[in-house]
């Protein structure tokens, strides 16, 4: 917000960023994320594809993220290197995603013990977090 934007020009600009990336939203991925998590029986990362020994973003998905950045660019006045992103050659770990419930100060302490990758307080006494499991980082 400055000088030059009425709080209605920036809901104005606000609902045309919002319509510009529902354009670029497809079922069940809004437009300004690509999810790579598991799906589906077969156990392969969704929106990647297997090239070899590492994974590969499939294009489809590739290109509703490039979409995405380049509207970024436009609207931040700044410019989308496609160099200087990776889409391919990834090394494909899996962690495990588990939550604590009725969280007291030494269960929060055993699980920092455990050395989450992340964590995040989901509620008053509830916590999730992920651990390296069964996958372990280099």
């Amino acid at each position: 917000m400055n000088d030059e934007h009425t709080l209605h020009s920036l809901l104005v600009a606000m609902n045309d960023f919002l319509r510009k990336r529902d354009a670029i939203s497809v079922h069940r991925e809004r437009g300004d994320r690509v999810a790579i998590t598991l799906r589906g029986g077969e156990g392969l990362p969704h929106n990647l594809e297997l090239d070899g020994t590492t994974y590969s973003f499939k294009e489809d998905a590739k290109q509703r993220a490039e979409r995405f950045l380049r509207l970024l660019a436009e609207l931040t006045q700044s410019e989308y290197d496609a160099n200087k992103w990776a889409w391919n050659n990834w090394v494909f770990y899996k962690f495990t995603k588990e939550t604590a419930q009725g969280l007291t100060g030494r269960r929060f302490t055993e699980i920092i013990a455990r050395n989450p990758l992340s964590l995040a307080i989901t509620g008053t006494k509830r916590m999730e977090y992920t651990i390296e499991a069964p996958d372990h980082l280099p």
